[in-house]
């Protein structure tokens, strides 16, 4: 703890974001680059990897989940971790609620970035350009295998997310209190899938995740749920909802709104057993914004993220 104190707070905040932005950008260099390279020296292979239903995801499970993650940690390791107690178990009753809980929360900020998204159709459309707003994760899942999309999007991916966000930078924080830590995890978490349509449901399934995180001492509930949601959202609905049998997509709709208004209520239920502890090391609330989100890795990580927003936009 002593180590904690005398590190200033801002550096801790841009190391964290400055590990970010330099996972992010090498992602995207390594993604970009090895296409880039196949296409010019190797047209042929490219055509054929590029029909393949695993090249994108092996590509990303390569750049992302194994370099990327890597890199992050190795420049957050000396980063302070504050001390915690055991991790506290939950039961499987509380495991349900939590996960109709995600659900609700999945679908109903899903809405919010789907109204976003048409606005900005409209938009484009009045400067003479294609209205659609493309969504990156379903253009991955449809082009891809179902047994792809189950390793690295409904498996890989959680496990990974969840080490960075809610282990790795969430130990990290947690000494500036437990709302700083989860909302700062929650923004970052959001920012990361580098699109509109991601963003808000991420951000909040975040908040979610990070009070899970800190009330159990551990990331493997969230694991847990992030990889039951995924295969939901990224294969189980949408291939019922996408079946040529009506009475599978009538079942995909009725899941959906079943999940939103049991998961409702079920907040309101339990919302007052929300509570937040208060911080170690208090942050001045005068400068707070500052300190987190106004210094050089922060900064880098926010302008290399609404790149991404923007690209996929105009696509």
């Amino acid at each position: 703890m002593e180590n904690r104190m005398h590190m200033n707070p801002k550096k801790i905040f841009s190391k964290l974001g400055l590990a970010l932005f330099v996972m992010m950008f090498m992602i995207y260099a390594i993604q970009i680059g090895s296409v880039s390279i196949l296409r010019s020296f190797f047209p042929v292979l490219f055509t054929k990897l590029a029909m393949t239903p695993w090249f994108n995801w092996a590509l990303t499970f390569v750049s992302f989940h194994v370099i990327g993650f890597a890199i992050f940690y190795l420049m957050t390791r000396n980063i302070p971790i504050e001390e915690k107690d055991t991790p506290k178990t939950m039961n499987f009753k509380q495991m349900f609620v939590l996960f109709l809980i995600c659900m609700a929360t999945t679908y109903l900020f899903n809405y919010v970035s789907i109204f976003i998204n048409y606005i900005i159709g409209i938009l484009k459309s009045m400067m003479g350009q294609s209205s659609t707003v493309v969504n990156p994760i379903d253009m991955a899942v449809q082009n891809s295998g179902i047994i792809y999309t189950i390793l690295v999007a409904c498996i890989s991916a959680p496990i990974v997310e969840e080490l960075i966000f809610r282990k790795i930078m969430l130990d990290r924080l947690r000494s500036f209190g437990d709302k700083t830590a989860i909302l700062v995890t929650a923004f970052t978490f959001g920012l990361i899938h580098g699109n509109l349509s991601q963003f808000f449901y991420a951000f909040a399934l975040g908040l979610i995740f990070g009070f899970i995180a800190i009330r159990t001492n551990t990331a493997r509930y969230t694991i847990i749920l992030h990889i039951i949601i995924n295969l939901f959202g990224s294969v189980i609905l949408p291939n019922l909802a996408l079946s040529p049998n009506p009475i599978f997509s009538i079942l995909a709709v009725v899941l959906i709104f079943g999940f939103i208004i049991s998961g409702t209520i079920l907040f309101f239920i339990y919302r007052k057993r929300i509570y937040l502890e208060d911080a170690i090391i208090p942050l001045n609330p005068r400068t707070r914004f500052r300190t987190i989100y106004v210094n050089v890795g922060m900064i880098l990580y926010i302008i290399l993220c609404l790149i991404m927003f923007v690209s996929v936009i105009l696509a």
